[in-house]
């Protein structure tokens, strides 16, 4: 019963709650794993990420130009990658919340940014989905630090700006960890909200004019020009609300909207 469930969990020692957490934790791991690094998320999750860095950058971030402009930054690995590790910003991306990949960003602090190794398949679709997501916190973080001198202070400027330009993933309380070691996505979810919360709380207006630009006029025009086409209306209603559908004489292009 219920009842007894409740009192055999209220007996439990420290020592076996761990270990009862971290089987429990398994299956969430696994789902993450699986939809993190699968190729189609390291393709879509950039696009989405220019949308949400368009309307959430405090320094000016220009969808494309500046992902390409990161993309080269963190293929060089030169002294703006450096200062880029060294500020912390690599820690926020979702790729890196595992305590061998803390490891190995503090290595290549302390020996240098040397190219890295891919060892086996799985680490050739983490390498891949970090790249990804890297270039469009770099680009903000090149933004941020201007080309003044490099000071402790532009460095915390420059990370935390990186860190906040999509979602921060290494951001939340102890409770908020507990439960997402057994609900996959809990924090992301919870960071989304609050980060669209505080950007429009602080640029109300800015955020206002650049979340209709870039994601309600598309859509909203996007409708007008699709609504009376029967292919449109044969699509299932998630792919609408996920994508934004460009009809062709001859193919269906989806577009990933930002969560």
């Amino acid at each position: 019963t219920s009842e007894e469930l409740y009192r055999g969990m209220m007996s439990l020692d420290r020592e076996t709650m761990g270990v009862l957490t971290r089987i429990l934790s398994i299956p969430a791991k696994m789902l993450r794993a699986g939809a993190v690094l699968a190729p189609e998320f390291s393709l879509r999750n950039p696009i989405r990420d220019q949308f949400m860095a368009f309307v959430q950058s405090k320094y000016g971030y220009t969808p494309g130009v500046d992902f390409v402009r990161g993309l080269f930054e963190s293929i060089k690995r030169g002294d703006l990658y450096r200062d880029f590790l060294i500020s912390g910003a690599e820690h926020s991306m979702m790729v890196s919340m595992d305590r061998a990949y803390l490891q190995k960003n503090i290595r290549q602090i302390m020996e240098g940014p040397i190219p890295g190794l891919v060892r086996n398949p799985l680490e050739l679709l983490r390498a891949v989905s970090a790249l990804g997501e890297r270039a469009t916190r770099m680009g903000e973080f090149r933004l941020a630090r201007g080309a003044g001198p490099v000071t402790k202070e532009a460095l915390v400027r420059s990370g935390v700006a990186a860190r906040e330009v999509t979602l921060d993933f290494a951001r939340g309380g102890a409770q908020t960890r507990a439960i997402n070691m057994i609900v996959a996505f809990w924090n992301a979810r919870l960071q989304g909200l609050d980060k669209i919360a505080r950007t429009f709380h602080e640029r109300p207006v800015e955020a206002t004019i650049k979340s209709a630009l870039a994601i309600t006029a598309p859509s909203v025009l996007l409708y007008m020009a699709n609504r009376k086409d029967p292919r449109w209306q044969q699509l299932p209603q998630i792919q609408k609300d996920l994508m934004w559908i460009v009809l062709t004489d001859e193919h269906i292009y989806r577009i990933p909207k930002p969560f």
